[in-house]
C-alpha cells in the first residue's frame, strides 16, 4: 500500500510538471507593439520664503499635467509559471509632445503652461490568469507592478497676463522640468485575436517621489508626493 501511495505521488508530480512545462511553453510569447496613453499627473511641493520684512510664507504649490502619450512596448508573456497562471515581463517607452499644465494653489487656479514634452519608461512584472480560451480568441486578466520613470517639461507659455501665475517671482514663464519616479499598480485585460494582441490597461501610482528645477523666488522646493492615473490601449503582434 505504501509503495502504491508513493508511486501515485510520483505520477501526480510528473503530471503536474508536464502541465507546468506545457503552460510555460504555450505562454512564452514575445510581443512587440505600440499604443496610446491618456495620462494625468499631479505634483505637490513645499517651500518657505521670507524677505526679511513681511510675515513668513509657507507655500504648497500643486501642479496638474494632462498629457497624451505614444507608447512602444516589448512583452514576454511568461518568464515563470504555476499551472495556468504565469508571470510575464513588460518594458515600455512613453513619448508625448503636447499637453497643458495647471496650478491649484494660487487664487485663480490658472493655466501655467500650454505645452511641453513628456518622456518615460517602465519595467513591470505582470501576473496573468486566463479567463477564456478558444481556437481564435484568448482572454486573460492581469495585475502588475514594477518601476516607472517620467520626465515632464512645461514651456511656460499661455499664461494670462493679468493672473498671479504671470508674476516673475514664480518663474513659470521661463519653463521648467519635473521628474517622477514611482512604483505603479496596473491592471487590465490581454485580448489575443489570432496573431494580434489588444491590451486595455489602467495604471495608478502606489508610491513614489519627484524632483524639479523649478525655483520660485529663488527657493528650493521640497517634494510632498506625486500622483498619477493612466488609461492605456496597446496593440501588438506575437513574434
Amino acid at each position: 500500500m505504501k509503495k502504491i501511495y508513493i508511486a501515485s505521488l510520483l505520477l501526480f508530480s510528473m503530471e503536474s510538471f508536464s502541465q507546468h512545462k506545457e503552460s510555460f511553453e504555450t505562454n512564452s510569447q514575445h510581443i512587440l507593439g505600440v499604443g496610446i496613453n491618456s495620462a494625468s499627473y499631479t505634483t505637490t511641493w513645499y517651500y518657505y520664503y521670507w524677505d526679511g520684512y513681511n510675515p513668513a510664507e509657507y507655500n504648497y504649490p500643486l501642479h496638474q499635467f494632462d498629457r497624451m502619450l505614444i507608447t512602444a512596448f516589448y512583452e514576454r508573456r511568461s518568464i515563470l509559471s504555476w499551472g495556468v497562471m504565469h508571470v510575464g515581463f513588460h518594458a515600455e517607452l512613453q513619448f508625448g509632445i503636447n499637453g497643458g499644465t495647471n496650478e491649484d494653489w494660487l487664487p485663480r487656479n490658472e493655466t501655467i503652461s500650454d505645452g511641453g514634452g513628456t518622456f518615460g519608461f517602465s519595467a513591470l512584472l505582470k501576473f496573468t490568469y486566463p479567463l477564456h480560451k478558444s481556437a481564435s480568441v484568448n482572454v486573460g486578466g492581469f495585475l502588475g507592478t514594477g518601476f516607472q520613470f517620467t520626465t515632464i517639461t512645461s514651456n511656460g507659455q499661455g499664461i494670462s497676463r493679468g493672473g498671479y501665475a504671470n508674476w516673475s517671482e514664480y518663474k513659470y514663464a521661463s519653463g521648467w522640468t519635473e521628474t517622477i519616479f514611482s512604483i505603479p499598480l496596473t491592471f487590465g485585460i490581454n485580448l489575443d485575436v489570432t496573431s494580434f494582441v489588444i491590451i486595455p490597461e489602467y495604471r495608478l501610482l502606489l508610491t513614489g517621489g519627484a524632483s524639479t528645477d523649478w525655483d520660485p523666488r529663488g527657493s528650493e522646493v521640497e517634494d510632498e508626493g506625486p500622483d498619477y492615473s493612466m488609461l492605456l490601449i496597446n496593440v501588438g503582434i506575437r513574434l
